[in-house]
């Protein structure tokens, strides 16, 4: 019988039918364990347990069973023997590192004291200034947070109220002190910002006075011709 003539059967396990196989494939994959004995299969339009089906078919004999075994019995060796060289490369990897610091840890007595006691210098920006013994620690200006001026944004704001009518006699003259003040405490504190608002309120301030002076000169000449 041609091998296209084989009879095949289906396969059963846990109640998922595979399949169709020919008996010489039931048996290869039964060698490779992808199958086991206790799988059922049709025969003659019922269902037997497999190990019962290769006793009826011949063939099945105990010379096969121990090849079967011999050969699961070789995959588990090559399985283990994989495993045992990983294990072994792994272990050859760890005792060379620590041959490696140890053969290190000998010979550091032999290295400079600087190399191996002083750290490396810290870049300028991050050195700290310590002062000398009995002289109180001062924060640097430069290192307190920007922050702006009170009195450069209250005389800003009083020369701008200075345009309006009747308000302006009186914020003009707030906003020329406040704008003084200002620029003396940013002279005092670099930190404080604000300085164009401080000069613009002062500029504004001035500007609406000389404008009110020529105003008031013009005007009494003007009288004074009538």
């Amino acid at each position: 019988m041609s091998a296209t003539n084989e009879p095949q059967y289906l396969l059963l396990w846990k109640g998922i039918q595979s399949g169709p196989f020919t008996l010489a494939l039931i048996r290869e994959k039964l060698g490779a364990g992808e199958i086991s004995r206790m799988h059922q299969v049709n025969s003659n339009g019922r269902w037997i347990v497999l190990d019962e089906f290769l006793e009826k078919q011949g063939g099945d004999s105990d010379a096969r069973r121990r090849a079967e075994a011999e050969q699961r019995e070789t995959q588990l060796r090559r399985t283990f023997e994989d495993q045992l060289a990983t294990e072994r490369a792994q272990r050859t990897a760890l005792e060379g590192r620590i041959t490696e610091a140890e053969e290190r840890s000998r010979l550091s007595h032999l290295l400079p004291p600087q190399v191996t006691s002083r750290p490396p210098p810290l870049p300028a920006s991050q050195q700290q200034y310590i002062p000398p013994q009995g002289e109180p620690f001062q924060t640097s200006p430069a290192s307190a947070p920007p922050r702006t001026s009170g009195l450069a944004v209250a005389a800003l704001v009083t020369a701008l109220c200075s345009f309006i009518p009747y308000v302006g006699f009186v914020t003009w003259i707030l906003a020329i002190v406040f704008g003084h003040v200002a620029l003396s405490q940013m002279k005092r504190d670099p930190a404080l910002l604000g300085r164009g608002m401080a000069i613009a309120g002062v500029s504004i301030a001035y500007a609406l006075v000389a404008i009110g002076f020529i105003v008031g000169i013009l005007i009494a000449s003007t009288n004074h011709r009538f």
